[in-house]
């Protein structure tokens, strides 16, 4: 399964544990090394042009989105993704308050992160280095640009199939 490849119709017939295992499995790590190479990117690119504030910026912005995205994920991870392995069947799961409210509480923290993902799109120009820019900037900037795609397709992937699976009520 390639969730990238699925279309709306598509995605809302899978099976909750195929789509849980795509998102453990490739969506995750994928999305953390994303972080990862672009930070140290970042830092190599800061390091041969020290007094560029726009670089000084972004990395500041990379490390708080850092920063929230492990600690949201890992939430997920440990807390909402158990509940949905329930629903594996691929049948509705009738939710408790609680439920519902953490449901509410991760699209909360989809929303922060998407506006630190436009932050840095405005930080970066869309993603856009200069000519002259380093290849380091370049490679961290194009790695930015994979991170907030993959990260749209992980939000709309829980937000649209997931979270619905797990807050219906009978």
């Amino acid at each position: 399964m390639n969730l990238h490849k699925k279309s709306g119709p598509e995605l809302r017939k899978a099976n909750i544990r195929d789509v849980l295992n795509e998102l453990e499995l490739y969506m995750r790590p994928r999305i953390k090394e994303a972080v990862e190479v672009a930070q140290e990117q970042l830092h190599v690119a800061e390091k041969i042009t020290p007094d560029d504030t726009t670089l000084q910026s972004v990395l500041q912005i990379v490390r708080d989105l850092k920063s929230a995205l492990y600690t949201h994920l890992a939430r997920e991870y440990r807390l909402l993704y158990p509940v949905m392995r329930a629903a594996s069947n691929g049948t509705w799961v009738a939710a408790g308050s609680e439920i519902k409210s953490f449901v509410q509480e991760m699209i909360s923290e989809h929303a922060a992160l998407k506006e630190t993902l436009a932050q840095l799109r405005r930080a970066t120009a869309d993603y856009n280095s200069l000519p002259k820019a380093s290849p380091s900037q370049k490679l961290a900037f194009a790695q930015l640009n994979v991170l907030e795609q993959d990260l749209n397709m992980l939000f709309y992937v829980e937000e649209e199939y997931l979270f619905p699976k797990i807050t219906y009520t009978k």
